[in-house]
């Protein structure tokens, strides 16, 4: 995941450089954004963001209280957070 994190950041970094070589030739770059891949790459990087901080979440609820009521409860919250995250990328995805 920090792998792609660390490409879209050189990417977007990569686009906005070019914007002294004028108009044209920065939103021929912004357009490449705009491409169903790169919007697919986009989703996976916020999901995969949203899955590290759920099961972050999660795992302070098992080490604070460690029972198998709170592993249901992190298993319950993880899934509670995907599905959000699914249904919030549903407009992305689908202008893509």
């Amino acid at each position: 995941m920090s792998v792609l994190l660390v490409a879209y950041m050189f990417a977007y970094i990569w686009a906005l450089g070019d914007a002294e070589q004028g108009p044209v030739i920065f939103m021929a770059h912004l357009r490449l954004f705009d491409a169903p891949a790169f919007k697919l790459l986009e989703v996976a990087l916020i999901a995969g963001v949203t899955h590290h901080a759920a099961d972050g979440v999660g795992l302070m609820i098992v080490e604070r209280h460690n029972s198998e009521e709170n592993r249901k409860l992190k298993a319950q919250i993880v899934l509670l957070i995907t599905v959000i995250m699914t249904v919030g990328h549903l407009p992305l995805l689908l202008a893509a």
